[in-house]
C-alpha cells in the first residue's frame, strides 16, 4: 500500500522526468521558431533558469524550517525560536525560512536572528553556502550566455549600421540623404531576411526542400491566381519551381517601379506597401477610357502586369512606390524555364495565355474606369476564364 498522496507525489515525479527531456526542449524552440519569435526562447531559457533556482531554493527552505521545527519539537535551541512561531503564519514562516535560504544562495544579507542554533544547524548552513557555489556559478553563467545570444540578434543589424553610417561619413553624403539612405537599408536588410533566407544557411537544404520553402512561403499569393491555381492542382513540381523562382524585391518610397510608354519585363505581386498607379492618356485611345491623369492606389496584394508573361507589351501607366514597399518578380523567361521540362503544362499555360489574350481587351473595354491591362480585376479575369 502507497500512503496517502503518494500517488500524486509519483505523478508530479514522472512530470520533472519529462521537464528535463531535451526533446521538450527542442519542442518548445521549434515553437518559438515557428512563430519567429527567437528572441522568446532566450527568454523561456532565462526564465527556466530562474525557476530552477526558485526549486532549489524551495527545497532548502522546506528542509531548513523542518531541520528547526525538529529540534523545536524536543526543546532544543533552534533557529526557529527567534521568531516565535506561535504567533506567525505559515506562509509568514516559509518566506522567512526561503529569505534566509536564497540570502545564502546569493551572498546577499541574512537576519542576523535567524543564524544556526546547534550543530546539525550549523552543518547544514555549511552545505548551503557550498551548494551556492556550484548552483548560482552554473545558473549565471547559463543566464549570462543566454543573454549574449539574445544580443546577438541585433548584432547583424547593428554591424550593418555601423557599416553604412562609416561609408556615408567617408563619402561626404550630406546628412538628409544620408538619413534616407540608412533608414531605407535598415528596412530592406529587414525586410530580405523575412523575405528569403541566407544564402548560405539555403545551401545546406536540398532542391527539393528548397522548392517546398519557398512553395510554402509564398502559395498563399500565388494560389489566388487562376493560371497557378490550375498549375498547383494538375503539376505540383512546376508550381514549386514557379514559387522558388519568384523574386523578392524592396523598394523605397518614390521608386519607380516602371514608367509608361517602357517594355514591360516582369510581372509584380504587390506584397506589402502602397503604390500609385499614373495612367496617362495616350494616342488613339479613346477619351472616354482615361482622363489626363488617372491616379489609383494599390494597398494589398495585387497582380500587376500579367501580360508581360505571354506577350510583349507596352505599359500604359506608371507604377510608383509611395512608402517602403516590396513585391515579387517574374518574367516571361523564368516562368518558360520552369514550365518547359513538362509538356502537359506547356500546354496548359499555352491555353490559358491565348484565352487571356483575347478576353482582356474585353474585359477593359467592359470596365467603368477603363484600367489599363496592367491592373485589370483578378475577379474579372478569373470570372471569364
Amino acid at each position: 500500500e502507497f500512503l496517502p498522496g503518494s500517488g500524486r507525489a509519483f505523478r508530479a515525479l514522472r512530470l520533472l522526468r519529462i521537464a528535463k527531456l531535451q526533446r521538450l526542449n527542442t519542442t518548445i524552440d521549434d515553437y518559438c521558431a515557428s512563430f519567429g519569435a527567437q528572441w522568446l526562447i532566450f527568454v523561456i531559457a532565462i526564465l527556466k533558469q530562474l525557476a530552477f533556482i526558485y526549486l532549489l531554493a524551495h527545497v532548502y527552505a522546506c528542509a531548513w524550517y523542518f531541520l528547526g521545527r525538529s529540534f523545536a519539537d524536543k526543546s532544543q535551541p533552534n533557529w526557529l525560536d527567534s521568531l516565535e512561531v506561535e504567533t506567525r503564519s505559515t506562509g509568514d514562516v516559509y518566506v522567512k525560512s526561503l529569505y534566509w535560504v536564497l540570502g545564502h544562495l546569493t551572498a546577499a544579507p541574512t537576519d542576523p536572528d535567524m543564524s544556526p542554533q546547534n550543530h546539525a544547524e550549523t552543518i547544514f548552513t555549511v552545505c548551503t553556502i557550498f551548494c551556492s557555489f556550484l548552483v548560482i556559478g552554473a545558473a549565471v553563467s547559463s543566464m549570462t550566455n543566454t543573454i549574449a545570444e539574445l544580443g546577438k540578434l541585433n548584432s547583424d543589424v547593428l554591424e550593418t549600421k555601423r557599416q553604412i553610417q562609416a561609408f556615408l561619413h567617408t563619402a561626404g553624403v550630406h546628412r538628409e540623404l544620408s538619413s534616407r539612405i540608412l533608414q531605407f537599408a535598415l528596412h530592406s536588410y529587414l525586410r530580405r531576411t523575412a523575405l528569403s533566407l541566407d544564402v548560405g544557411v539555403l545551401g545546406l537544404l536540398s532542391e527539393r526542400l528548397k522548392g517546398e520553402l519557398a512553395m510554402n512561403q509564398r502559395s498563399a499569393y500565388f494560389l489566388a491566381h487562376p493560371l497557378f491555381h490550375g498549375v498547383h492542382d494538375n503539376h505540383l513540381e512546376v508550381f514549386r519551381d514557379i514559387c522558388e523562382t519568384f523574386k523578392p524585391i524592396v523598394y523605397a518610397d518614390s521608386d519607380i517601379i516602371f514608367n509608361c510608354g517602357r517594355v514591360a519585363q516582369y510581372m509584380y505581386v504587390t506584397h506589402h506597401g502602397t503604390y500609385r498607379v499614373q495612367s496617362s492618356q495616350s494616342r488613339g485611345q479613346s477619351s472616354l477610357c482615361l482622363t489626363d491623369l488617372d491616379t489609383t492606389f494599390i494597398t494589398d496584394a495585387e497582380w500587376v502586369c500579367e501580360i508581360s508573361l505571354y506577350t510583349k507589351y507596352i505599359h500604359q501607366c506608371t507604377l510608383q512606390a509611395v512608402s517602403y514597399a516590396d513585391a515579387f518578380i517574374l518574367s516571361c523567361d523564368d516562368i518558360l524555364k520552369c514550365v518547359s521540362m513538362s509538356p502537359g503544362c506547356i500546354g496548359f499555360v499555352y491555353r490559358y495565355a491565348q484565352e487571356y489574350l483575347v478576353t482582356l481587351p474585353k474585359l477593359q473595354q467592359g470596365s467603368q474606369t477603363c484600367k489599363p491591362l496592367e491592373l485589370l480585376s483578378l475577379k474579372a479575369a478569373r470570372h471569364t476564364f
